[in-house]
């Protein structure tokens, strides 16, 4: 099972640059601490080692090794850098980040016949130069800046 501190929706308030609490339509976000402390007092949890060095959650076992969690922490903890998601429209364009503003057209280079070593390159590029890091830079400055919505790209 996996649990996230809980991304904030379009609308909702976001906390200050420490990543502070804050509360949007469905109440504050949960602290990963907390989600682990709770689970752990009736079903004692040890830690578990990631799956990959870029596993956007930290794992947990069942002491008595029923089961494990996992808890997604981009709002308390973020891993921008150490981030490998993209993910593509049904349009072509291509997000570097679930909360960008704009993606990268890869369907005129497409529809333009660009062999898969110009793909290729174009994609290295895109990767290459990205500054996504919108989780550590979180505040409520960035609430009101235009962001892609998650469900538009499989967030």
């Amino acid at each position: 099972m996996r649990m996230t501190d809980r991304e904030p929706k379009s609308g909702e308030a976001r906390g200050a640059a420490d990543h502070g609490p804050r509360v949007g339509k469905t109440g504050p976000a949960a602290h990963p601490g907390t989600i682990v402390r709770t689970i752990s007092e009736r079903w004692p949890l040890e830690p578990a080692q990631a799956e990959r060095p870029d596993a956007t959650a930290r794992r947990w076992r069942y002491v008595d090794g029923a089961g494990e969690i996992g808890v997604v922490a981009s709002v308390t903890q973020p891993f921008c850098g150490g981030c490998s998601r993209a993910r593509l429209s049904a349009e072509g364009r291509l997000y570097t980040c679930l909360f960008a503003a704009r993606g990268h057209d890869l369907r005129a280079p497409l529809r333009l016949g660009a062999s898969d070593e110009e793909l290729l390159e174009n994609l290295r590029s895109i990767w290459t130069r990205r500054t996504d890091r919108y989780s550590e830079l979180r505040t409520a400055e960035t609430a009101s800046l235009p962001k892609v919505e998650m469900s538009y790209i499989g967030g």
